[in-house]
């Protein structure tokens, strides 16, 4: 019976096995498909199923091949089309069912992109997953225009901060269950010097706040800034 109990259980860890599928994040850059990785692309033709969010643009829609089952799940602020805690049900329930599924997201999964999340939930699962960088806004932008992140004698580094905070997060922070950042304003003033390329994501909302906190710590009010949506053609 014992024999017979551990063929069995072999028999189903390899059947699971079987049956689990490959996740792919893969950042599909600032909008211009011309900017995306030949990898990208070559998955993007052979996926069973693709979840793509609101940042990717119809002309990357258009290269994913016709057989693939699309789902959209995109956010903006005040609407979400599905939960986060959805979304990871969906990969999971996908990848369970030996699917190889791609997961389109704007520029580059691992910043700002959750990609982090997404990749902790499906390998707990012991699900394989890939991660496929994109060109990040910061770079795709600054490149469009003809700005420099970093400049001898001018920016010496970069940094790249968020705009916006996942609902909660000041609640979090003050009760010591998150990162110590409440208010991405004052966080982004207190990380700001002249010697730095700040680029902070998701910030149209707090603009106005932001360059008026900034003016008021001392920056000059002739600094050179840019504010942008949608950078890249």
């Amino acid at each position: 019976a014992s024999s017979s109990s551990s063929s069995a259980s072999a028999a189903d860890e390899a059947s699971a096995q079987q049956r689990s599928g490959c996740v792919y994040l893969i950042g599909t850059g600032p909008g211009d498909p011309g900017l995306l990785t030949l990898k990208a692309f070559h998955l993007m033709q052979t996926a069973d199923v693709v979840l793509y969010d609101r940042l990717v643009t119809p002309a990357i829609l258009d290269l994913v091949h016709n057989d693939a089952k699309m789902l959209y799940v995109g956010k903006q602020s005040g609407f979400h089309t599905r939960t986060q805690d959805e979304i990871e049900a969906m990969l999971l329930g996908f990848a369970g069912n030996g699917a190889t599924v791609v997961r389109l997201k704007g520029g580059d999964p691992l910043v700002f992109g959750r990609g982090g999340e997404e990749m902790e939930v499906l390998m707990a699962r012991g699900h394989e997953v890939r991660i496929v960088p994109g060109i990040t806004a910061a770079a795709g932008v600054g490149s469009e225009l003809g700005i420099p992140l970093t400049h001898r004698g001018t920016a010496t580094s970069v940094r790249l901060l968020t705009g916006h905070l996942r609902e909660g997060a000041g609640k979090e922070a003050a009760a010591g269950t998150a990162n110590a950042v409440a208010d991405p304003v004052d966080f982004a003033v207190t990380s700001a010097d002249l010697d730095t390329t700040l680029v902070v994501y998701m910030g149209l909302g707090t603009l106005p706040r932001l360059a008026a906190k900034l003016i008021e710590s001392g920056f000059p009010a002739d600094m050179p800034a840019v504010a942008g949506e949608r950078g890249t053609p």
